[in-house]
């Protein structure tokens, strides 16, 4: 059976946005936690580009319409996320063609990390 993947939460305005020249000044907000959805949308209605990753969804299901966009991941979560996630989340951004992914974690005791694709490796740094 082939595994069909779908648009991630509000890429279809994200991608009705970019059809139209409409470039995101501030790039691609990403939420993830449990306020995820509420965040987005209050993001969202005041004019930003944002996408979600739902909760228990694997990074690889989800179709992510970022080519050449800067992607700020914002990690609503109160509990440290599985590291790995977080990284499968970034290739998968990376691999979708994104700029650059920053993460900004509440647990995060630096401002934001930077991942960026160097060849087929994700790296990862952080700001000093």
């Amino acid at each position: 059976m082939v595994k069909i993947n779908r648009l991630a939460p509000y890429g279809k305005s994200l991608l009705t946005q970019l059809s139209q020249g409409n470039k995101p000044r501030n790039g691609v907000w990403l939420f993830m936690g449990p306020r995820a959805w509420y965040y987005a949308k209050q993001h969202r209605a005041r004019g930003q580009a944002v996408l979600l990753l739902p909760k228990y969804e694997s990074p690889e299901s989800l179709i992510w319409p970022v080519q050449d966009l800067p992607v700020l991941i914002f990690d609503l979560s109160y509990m440290p996320p599985h590291e790995m996630y977080i990284k499968r989340l970034a290739f998968q951004l990376l691999k979708s063609g994104a700029e650059k992914v920053y993460l900004a974690s509440l647990l995060n005791n630096t401002p934001y990390t930077i991942f960026y694709r160097d060849g087929e490796q994700l790296q990862k740094k952080e700001p000093l």
